[in-house]
């Protein structure tokens, strides 16, 4: 073939190599969420629920390396891999806040349950806050759920309760749909433990 019939021929070469390319799509994006305790999607508004201690929750803090759209794991201790098409359907931090603050409202039998920042007209009688240190799925598939947290009361904010919380909830299989339900499992022990701790009396105030 001669020189200038290659020559003729690159242009055609390379504009079928871009047609190509063109046609590659990327898979399509799959969103998940956290999900609170199965009886805080029920409607269960009573008297009692009505007149139960109004909880504030938040501020909630997690660790910055969390702060993105694509779900997190550890691939080792000191390596972490951020999925590009398995994403959260909101911000984490306010995935967790909201389920968190349903899962509160049902243990502690109350309605009124407002989610940081809250407006001056929604005093709050406990407060409660949380700093995660971590929260993601190590490379065996366990989530792991490490939270600091505090039951605050009266309108100077003191320190009712503190305490610590580890949790780790093994994942039914080793995808994300999965792996997004243990953490809500995490989430759900998390809420458990902060229950116990905020002081129940007859005028719903914490002490």
């Amino acid at each position: 073939m001669s020189c200038l019939t290659m020559r003729s021929l690159l242009p055609v070469i390379v504009l079928a190599s871009m047609s190509a390319g063109g046609c590659a799509t990327s898979p399509p994006s799959q969103f998940y969420l956290m999900t609170p305790l199965p009886e805080a999607d029920m409607p269960r508004h009573t008297a009692q629920r009505a007149m139960g201690p109004a909880l504030g929750v938040g501020p909630v803090k997690l660790p910055a390396y969390l702060d993105r759209p694509g779900v997190v794991t550890r691939s080792s201790p000191n390596a972490l891999q951020v999925a590009e098409f398995d994403r959260w359907g909101e911000p984490l931090e306010d995935n967790f806040k909201r389920v968190l603050a349903m899962n509160l409202g049902v243990l502690a039998d109350t309605d009124r349950v407002s989610i940081y920042p809250w407006p001056r007209s929604a005093p709050v009688d406990c407060q409660v806050t949380v700093e995660v240190d971590r929260f993601d799925a190590a490379a065996d598939s366990q989530v792991v759920l490490m939270a600091r947290w505090q039951v605050l009361g009266g309108e100077e904010g003191r320190v009712v309760r503190s305490g610590r919380t580890v949790v780790t909830e093994p994942a039914v299989t080793s995808n994300y749909e999965a792996l997004a339900s243990a953490m809500s499992g995490a989430m759900a022990t998390l809420s458990r433990e902060i229950a116990t701790a905020i002081p129940r009396s007859t005028k719903g105030k914490c002490r």
